[in-house]
């Protein structure tokens, strides 16, 4: 991880230098963004100062304060982009991070998430879709192709064949 062997030693190290947003974005629903942002920084090891900039970087701190209970999808998925983004991570790690169609504030977002780790940070996107399919989930045209021209012309590329592991266990999709 992050050019170093995971172990007991540097695994809570490195672990803090990653961020990562699995599937569908977790929160304590009864507590505000901010509370559930302050849990995560603790965790985390970030200063707390680091909540108001990732709130304004996906653009929630007009909502920092409601409950994430009251919050939509989303909302809900921006917030745990901000868990993710907490301590400027090295590594951000999307998951399925199509798995939902996008809005168009949602799509910017992404834009300008992109934009801003371009050359300074790694970024992984996992999807199951086939990145010809991700225009149809990014909301327009034209920011579907900004997104896809900056993720995929400078992206590796690990296309993974065969039967899902949803399937394989028995999950539905």
């Amino acid at each position: 991880l992050l050019g170093h062997t995971l172990n007991e030693e540097n695994r809570i190290g490195l672990l803090r230098q990653t961020g990562s947003l699995i599937e569908s974005p977790s929160g304590y629903l009864h507590l505000t963004a901010r509370e559930n942002l302050a849990i995560a920084a603790d965790l985390k090891g970030v200063e707390r100062r680091d909540i108001d900039r990732v709130l304004d970087v996906v653009h929630l701190t007009s909502a920092a304060n409601r409950k994430v209970g009251q919050y939509s999808l989303g909302m809900k998925q921006r917030l745990g982009i901000a868990t993710a983004l907490l301590g400027s991570p090295k590594l951000l790690i999307l998951d399925e991070w199509l798995l939902y169609p996008l809005k168009e504030a949602e799509a910017r977002d992404v834009l300008e998430l992109v934009e801003a780790r371009n050359k300074v940070a790694s970024t992984i996107f996992c999807s199951q879709y086939d990145t010809s399919e991700w225009h149809e989930n990014l909301y327009d045209p034209t920011l579907a192709d900004a997104i896809c021209d900056r993720i995929i012309y400078n992206a590796y590329t690990v296309q993974i064949e065969g039967e899902s592991m949803r399937k394989r266990m028995g999950m539905t999709e």
